[in-house]
């Protein structure tokens, strides 16, 4: 992804939207990806969004989110906003990742052995990322807001 970039005047934040849909599925194939605009978002908002996160306005985007599995929690063809200042699992909760050549959005907990791969939804099974699978992971930015109004 492009850099992270917000730009910011008195009332509205810039955020970028990003062309890569996510998959709350089984994984798509991450072919590329590309800055493809930007929502103007009121400060106010920002401000909810990152008030219990240490994420700044300038690591945000905007990523939409492609199938079922993180439902209810997240909906097929949601907005997401990610911070993408991070870039390792270091705690639990909802990331976007590739995982190969796949991306995925998915709830990932860190395990003494291995990092377990969870979906909201129950029609889906728990798998998990071992540690001899690290080199192929990479953390484009972990999930803190859904574009319903609540917190993820």
């Amino acid at each position: 992804m492009d850099e992270p970039h917000a730009e910011e005047n008195s009332d509205y934040v810039t955020l970028s939207r990003f062309d890569l849909k996510a998959a709350a599925g089984p994984g798509r194939y991450l072919d590329a990806y590309q800055r493809v605009g930007s929502m103007q978002i009121c400060r106010s908002l920002i401000m909810r969004i990152l008030r219990n996160t240490s994420a700044v306005a300038a690591s945000l985007a905007l990523v939409t989110v492609a199938g079922d599995s993180m439902e209810p929690t997240i909906r097929d063809g949601d907005i997401v906003v990610i911070d993408r200042s991070v870039r390792a699992i270091e705690r639990d909760g909802v990331y976007i990742f590739t995982l190969g050549n796949e991306t995925f959005i998915k709830r990932l907990q860190r395990m003494p052995d291995s990092i377990q791969v969870n979906s909201d939804n129950p029609l889906y099974s728990a798998w998990k990322i071992h540690h001899d699978q690290l080199d192929e992971l990479h953390v484009h930015g972990r999930v803190i807001w859904g574009w319903i109004g609540r917190d993820i």
